[in-house]
């Protein structure tokens, strides 16, 4: 974004158009892009916390649960990571429908 340093300030978006803007509103939409950024930032914190909060989850319920012998032969997937793919896969779709939405804008 450009803003020229007139009176009457004109911001430039990245497809050209541009906007009229006094210093004050200039300030305020500065700040409006600001906040954005950081609630984007919030949420994708709280994104990656909510997944590896899933994966400890998952992984020490499997581990507790678990039969590790050697002696023993696996007839079936273990359910808690059976659980945990599920999950991971549909956040995987989640996040890839939601950037190809943003790409296509």
């Amino acid at each position: 974004m450009l803003i020229e340093q007139t009176p009457q300030r004109k911001a430039y978006s990245g497809d050209g158009a541009r906007l009229p803007l006094t210093s004050a509103m200039a300030q305020r939409y500065e700040a409006i892009i600001q906040t954005y950024e950081q609630l984007t930032e919030m949420v994708l914190n709280t994104l990656r916390l909510e997944i590896r909060c899933r994966v400890i989850c998952n992984l020490t319920a499997s581990l507790r649960k678990g039969n590790f012998r050697l002696e023993s032969e696996a007839l079936e997937p273990d359910p808690d990571i059976v659980d945990l793919a599920s999950h991971l896969t549909a956040c995987s779709s989640l996040a890839n429908r939601a950037l190809s939405m943003n790409d296509e804008g």
